[in-house]
């Protein structure tokens, strides 16, 4: 069996734009502003499109996350 990686995954999902995936939990977390730990968490939570293909391994689509936050009730 042939191991899903970012490379793999892009040609797998073309022809969106590279610039819409984010790769790691650390560049989803700079993404949306919060913690990696946060990150990992809410990966773990139905509904929210963070997804881990394999351990230690998060990727996010900026759409999803983007739609999912105007979801989201502001803080105040």
């Amino acid at each position: 069996m042939t191991a899903l990686t970012a490379d793999r995954f892009d040609k797998l999902v073309a022809p969106r734009p590279a610039a819409s995936k984010l790769w790691g939990a650390e560049t989803i977390a700079r993404y949306l502003g919060v913690s990696p730990d946060s990150v990992r968490a809410w990966a773990k939570e139905a509904g929210v499109p963070i997804y881990q293909p394999r351990p230690r391994t998060y990727y996010a689509m900026t759409a999803e996350l983007d739609a999912w936050l105007r979801t989201k009730p502001a803080a105040s």
